[in-house]
């Protein structure tokens, strides 16, 4: 079924103002998760919201907290968001970091005592959108073994930027230091599916394609030693630095304890006009059409970090964001698109936009 993003979106922003978000809350909690969605990184949107109202619902995020600034300079500052929703924390802490570097050039925002952002180009790209350079990292509860062990200590910890260009699109890459994201095997444990060979270890550390073993067990990190030792970088910084949690003492999300999951974000922006000059946007559609008028391997198109998203997004917004029967239960449940009665029932709308 395809549903109007617009009309999806405002539903969701209701639904979150129902139980107790602020519209501002609102809007960038819903943002995150529709971007990810019709952007194609359904492990990170819309299948999470129910999940996300719930906390709210618990008292397991403290929606009336603000970003508090612990330690401000001309370069950087240090904040505690307190256990807000994680989407709408980062939001505003990459607001910050853009609002800071339009003058001095690059300024960078380290946050503590925070939760899961969901995807981390929601919030690269939102610099881009405004003409700097964004970059975010984050650490999260501990998935991966470290090299030669058996036992949980890092996280999947993604990593994205986002470059703007003048006539083209921006370039906006994003990653899990894992071989995958932990989401996407949840996906598949929840589906019944098996995962491929190489993705993940069960708790014994032998290989593993059963989804649930997986989830029991460990994800390895992305080209071995690399995504090793980059995973350890986003924790050292993104955590450790902060002041949040690192290693295995990072809370998960799912957990009874109202308390949050002491998550550690870094956001930076940087302007080009600032660092290189006016023409830096001329330049990246240089670098971009250098890159996309080299020579093709059997004739397929040359294509760059976010071509895929960008596609997807812009067929989410002309045609309907695409929802499989499952996500439509699951919205379902979450009171977004149901009306009145025992039973749940699609509203007319909703039909009709079928």
């Amino acid at each position: 079924m395809r549903i109007p993003y617009n009309y999806l979106q405002d539903k969701i922003v209701r639904r979150l103002e129902e139980v107790g978000c602020s519209s501002l809350q609102a809007q960038n909690v819903t943002h995150s998760l529709m971007m990810a969605e019709a952007c194609g990184v359904s492990s990170h949107g819309l299948r999470m919201l129910g999940d996300h109202i719930r906390k709210i619902e618990e008292d397991m995020y403290d929606i009336h907290a603000e970003v508090e600034v612990e330690c401000l300079t001309p370069s950087f500052m240090r904040v505690n968001c307190h256990n807000m929703i994680g989407m709408d924390s980062a939001t505003q802490c990459m607001q910050q970091a853009v609002d800071h570097c339009k003058d001095v050039g690059l300024f960078t925002v380290l946050a503590n005592h925070c939760n899961t952002y969901s995807a981390a180009f929601v919030y690269s790209l939102q610099a881009a959108k405004q003409g700097l350079i964004g970059l975010t990292f984050s650490n999260s509860p501990a998935k991966m073994p470290p090299m030669g062990g058996k036992e949980k200590m890092l996280g999947t910890n993604p990593i994205s930027y986002a470059i703007p260009a003048d006539k083209c699109h921006p370039i906006v890459f994003d990653m899990a230091t894992s071989i995958v994201a932990q989401s996407k095997i949840n996906m598949a444990k929840d589906k019944g599916e098996e995962i491929p060979l190489g993705w993940a270890l069960d708790i014994n550390g032998k290989p593993t394609t059963n989804a649930l073993d997986a989830c029991k067990g460990m994800i390895l990190p992305m080209a071995g030693a690399k995504g090793y030792g980059l995973s350890m970088m986003i924790d050292l910084l993104a955590g450790l630095l902060s002041g949040a949690s690192f290693l295995n003492q990072v809370g998960r999300f799912y957990n009874p304890q109202k308390k949050a999951m002491d998550v550690g974000q870094v956001f930076v922006a940087i302007n080009p006009t600032v660092v290189y000059g006016n023409r830096f946007y001329q330049r990246i559609d240089e670098y971009i059409n250098t890159l996309k008028s080299s020579e093709a391997l059997n004739g397929e198109p040359i294509t760059l970090p976010g071509e895929k998203k960008l596609s997807r997004y812009m067929d989410s917004m002309n045609n309907g964001i695409f929802l499989t029967e499952e996500l439509l239960c699951s919205l379902a449940k979450a009171n977004v698109l149901v009306s009145g009665g025992g039973n749940l029932k699609l509203d007319f709308s909703l039909r009709w936009a079928a």
